[in-house]
């Protein structure tokens, strides 16, 4: 397997000659979702092999749903219990 990943990483260099005002970067998955969860705003497009990209892909939906859930999910004690965040009613603050 580790000829197939030399071997993609060969072809990254070659053609990132033809665009040399493109920055790029290698790193191994387990600190690109390391990465991902500490400080997810350093990346801009990511480019894997295809069972790399499938665990970055997966770990980034999560975060996402995840992240949209939260105000939803902590703004009520009801809104915790509403099947889905839309469905969420913020309580009355009004004296």
């Amino acid at each position: 397997m580790s000829h197939v990943y030399n071997y993609w990483r060969e072809i990254v260099e070659k053609v990132s000659k033809d665009y040399p005002k493109i920055e790029h970067e290698f790193n191994y998955v387990d600190a690109v979702t390391m990465w991902f969860v500490k400080t997810p705003e350093h990346y801009q497009t990511v480019v894997a092999p295809n069972m790399f990209g499938d665990i970055i892909t997966d770990l980034g939906a999560m975060i996402q749903a995840v992240s949209a859930s939260l105000p939803a999910a902590t703004s009520t004690p009801k809104a915790s219990r509403c099947s889905s965040p839309s469905t969420a009613q913020p309580r009355n603050t009004k004296a």
